[in-house]
């Protein structure tokens, strides 16, 4: 058997606390932390021009930084696939990795707290798993090498607060 028990406070002994604590919370961003800690910007194959539909998510990280002073650094890494010319796709991979840095800086984030990181490449077969069907091999194949055309975007907190 459970018990379910109800708790209701009256604010009549701490009326300027609930209304500070009303306030702090009109203060927080939308966004958890944890939810944009992490971001992939994917590009399309041969291509080093940001899509619009990341736009949006350039604004949010943008606004959360504004919220969070404990952001100290972003780290912005490009990935580069096995598959093709390594010189030629690390190029492409930094053409991307500099342009998401310039999406960043546009949507407000002051230059200082971006870092590029190494070149990061896919040394792992790109086609991982087993098929079972030989006409999706191709599919999955072209879905697995797309998620290679990306940059990789880290908000990291700090002990040193920009404050």
């Amino acid at each position: 058997s459970s018990y379910v028990v109800k708790v209701a406070l009256s604010p009549v002994n701490f009326t300027g606390e609930l209304l500070t604590f009303r306030e702090c919370l009109t203060q927080l961003h939308p966004t958890s932390f944890e939810s944009i800690q992490f971001s992939d910007i994917y590009f399309d194959d041969d291509s080093v021009e940001i899509a619009t539909s990341f736009i949006d998510k350039f604004k949010a990280i943008s606004s959360y930084i504004e919220k969070d002073p404990d952001i100290i650094k972003i780290i912005v890494s490009g990935y580069v696939s096995a598959i093709g010319d390594l010189c030629y796709n690390k190029d492409v991979s930094e053409f991307r990795a500099e342009n998401t840095k310039d999406a960043l800086i546009a949507a407000g984030i002051d230059e200082n707290l971006i870092e590029l990181a190494s070149i990061k490449v896919k040394k792992e077969a790109v086609v991982e798993g087993i098929f079972t069907f030989k006409s999706d091999i191709r599919k999955q194949f072209k879905e697995k090498q797309s998620l290679q055309r990306r940059v990789s975007i880290e908000l990291i907190r700090g002990q040193l607060s920009r404050k």
